[in-house]
């Protein structure tokens, strides 16, 4: 399996480097996710899903 960054992956870092930025979609600061937590909420947000949180906040 090869894993590729896209741009939206970019944006998600960039917008993460913030600290105080708020999740879209969990109750966790940006800043609080690591890069699976980061990659999940992203995720869940561009495909407008609802599911658990991954955060080990």
């Amino acid at each position: 399996m090869l894993l590729t960054t896209t741009s939206a992956d970019l944006r998600d870092l960039e917008q993460a480097s913030s600290p105080d930025a708020a999740c879209d979609v969990c109750p966790h600061l940006r800043a609080d996710h690591d890069a699976i937590a980061a990659r999940f909420c992203s995720a869940t947000g561009n495909g407008a899903i609802a599911r658990g949180c991954v955060c080990r906040s």
